[in-house]
């Protein structure tokens, strides 16, 4: 299938719509919403060919091409929701470049909506118009084309040179470039965003090693230096196994203050974030769950190995130590 803007290359801009029930601008300016959308062309095979599903009616056919007074028009989910909130959108009337007196092509499908422009979270309200002559005069431009092959090779690029031969002997002419696959395209778009989230990575990997780190050596610290405590406690007939205990639940009840505030702080700027974030929400519990959860495997490790120490020492000896 043919296209002239595949997703992700940013080729969706915002072209303003015309429509033949005048009721859609009413609506759209109650809303605060424009008339404009991500405006395409497509040939019959693109959608099957990128993968796009068909949500409701047809997509483009050959008949569309070889018969362009039926003046057949695509649009996409998130655009037909946006025009046509509650209604059947199949049969609508449009008009690209906002004209309002026609002709109007006429709405024979709902496909799934797709990425615009890499990771941007807005949905593209896109609208796809077939590769034939316009009514009245004027052709969509076809100087820059796109040309979507489905394959079901793990390594799509051993097709390229086939493709480039076939598209030469069919167009003498045309110049073949940009073969790609759509996970270059894709990893392309996202270069920034992936950048960006690997160095938030590392610097929070390495954060939470630092806090683990110092975390450990402030409670093992304090656990020490009560080692006289615990000698005192053993010799009025306390179990070992009760002076671990007892350490871990006060570490814990100090750790669970600095948790707390951590969360929170965490809730309140996680919105700063938000634009260089793709899947995973500002206060992501999973990963904020794993995060408690290893800080309090550290200090509960960290009161537990020094309380076992001091519990294995005798008590006339613990009783004499300076700590």
């Amino acid at each position: 299938g043919m296209t002239q803007s595949l997703p992700h290359q940013g080729g969706f801009g915002c072209t303003v719509q015309g429509f033949q029930d005048g009721s859609v601008y009413d609506r759209l300016d109650a809303a605060g919403h424009s008339a404009c959308a991500g405006q395409v062309n497509a040939s019959p095979g693109y959608f099957q060919a990128m993968g796009i599903p068909i949500l409701s009616g047809r997509a483009f056919e050959n008949g569309d091409n070889d018969s362009p007074a039926r003046g057949s028009v695509v649009v996409s989910q998130a655009f037909a929701e946006r025009m046509w909130a509650g209604e059947n959108p199949i049969g609508k009337g449009v008009a690209p470049q906002g004209r309002t007196d026609g002709p109007f092509y006429n709405v024979v499908g709902v496909v799934g909506d797709i990425m615009g422009r890499g990771v941007d979270p807005e949905t593209a309200l896109a609208i796809y118009y077939p590769l034939v002559p316009q009514e009245g005069g004027g052709f969509f431009s076809t100087s820059d084309m796109a040309i979507a092959v489905s394959t079901d090779l793990d390594r799509p690029e051993t097709l390229f040179p086939e493709l480039r031969r076939t598209i030469l002997d069919t167009a003498p002419g045309a110049a073949v470039t940009d073969l790609d696959p759509m996970a270059s395209i894709v990893a392309h778009s996202r270069a920034r965003v992936t950048f960006v989230g690997t160095i938030l990575n590392l610097a929070g990997i390495l954060g939470l090693v630092l806090a683990g780190a110092g975390l450990y050596g402030i409670i093992a610290y304090v656990v020490s230096k009560r080692t006289r405590e615990i000698g005192t406690r053993l010799a009025i007939g306390a179990p070992p196994s009760a002076m671990s205990s007892m350490m871990i639940k006060r570490s814990l009840g100090v750790v669970a203050v600095g948790l707390l505030a951590g969360v929170l702080v965490t809730a309140a700027s996680g919105q700063v974030l938000t634009a260089t974030l793709y899947g995973v929400a500002p206060f992501d519990p999973v990963v904020m769950g794993g995060t408690v959860f290893i800080l309090v495997a550290v200090s509960m490790a960290a009161a537990w190995f020094p309380a076992r120490r001091a519990s294995r020492i005798p008590p006339s000896v613990a009783l004499k130590s300076e700590g």
